[in-house]
């Protein structure tokens, strides 16, 4: 998926701002080091002895890009509804502005 994305903003480079030649390097820079991380956890699976941190392995391994990026997200919302809900303001106005927050599950076009 990511390797797509880059193509796609390398393929409009004649035209591409400084800040999406920059996205551009950035993506490609952490795809690299996504699979970096990935060829040293599949290395070393075979040398863990404790289960849990074998499931986190496999877990990690497993998970896709996109899957990793909606656990983030949903991580964010959640930091987000917290915030929200922290603020000495109307009860029932906090519940509903958290509740907005934590339901949203893509951005607004």
């Amino acid at each position: 998926m990511s390797k797509e994305l880059i193509n796609r903003i390398r393929a409009k480079k004649r035209n591409a701002t400084d800040e999406e030649d920059e996205s551009a390097d950035l993506i490609e820079s952490q795809a690299a080091q996504i699979e970096m991380m990935k060829d040293t956890l599949s290395r070393i699976m075979g040398g863990v002895s404790n289960m849990g941190h074998y499931e986190r392995a496999r877990k990690a391994l497993s998970t896709t890009p996109n899957e990793a990026l909606q656990a983030f997200a949903e991580k964010v919302r959640e930091q987000c509804a917290l915030v929200i809900e922290a603020q000495d303001v109307d009860p029932s106005f906090k519940h509903r502005m958290a509740s907005a927050i934590r339901s949203l599950k893509e951005l607004p076009k």
